[in-house]
């Protein structure tokens, strides 16, 4: 709930918050603060919807066994390719020689030569990928 009114002293903000509104606001006011405010308001409560739903589902499976609704013997694995990889920080110890010769090519290709290592070993995994299949 948002509160427009012509009172606005700290005593009275207050009590409209205690009294349950989510936000206050006093005059004078401008029309694009009021409708930022309530898009605010409309993005917590869809927010709060969709917690629900995944609480809801959380309970669902917890006293269900997906068997019953899911044939998981004509199942496929696959792979979520549009999600954002989750990075990982390593410690790789490497030939200063091997760190000098990705340095040159990183430099000759004008990206960071850590980067470069990434498109060298997602490159070599894909091949192993395609040798195993």
């Amino acid at each position: 709930m948002l509160v427009l009114t012509a009172r606005g002293s700290g005593h009275e903000k207050v009590q409209g918050i205690d009294g349950g509104a989510d936000d206050y606001m006093s005059k004078p006011f401008r029309v694009e603060e009021v409708l930022a405010r309530i898009r605010v308001l409309i993005r917590r409560a869809s927010e709060n919807v969709q917690s629900e739903m995944r609480s809801g589902e959380r309970e669902f499976w917890a006293k269900h066994d997906s068997t019953g609704f899911i044939d998981w013997d004509a199942s496929e694995p696959r792979k979520f390719t549009q999600r954002k990889p989750t990075p990982r920080t390593i410690s790789l110890r490497l030939p200063v020689s091997m760190i000098e010769d990705l340095k040159i090519l990183a430099n000759k290709r004008d990206v960071r030569y850590q980067s470069l290592l990434k498109v060298f070993l997602a490159e070599r995994l894909e091949q192993e990928r395609r040798r195993v299949i």
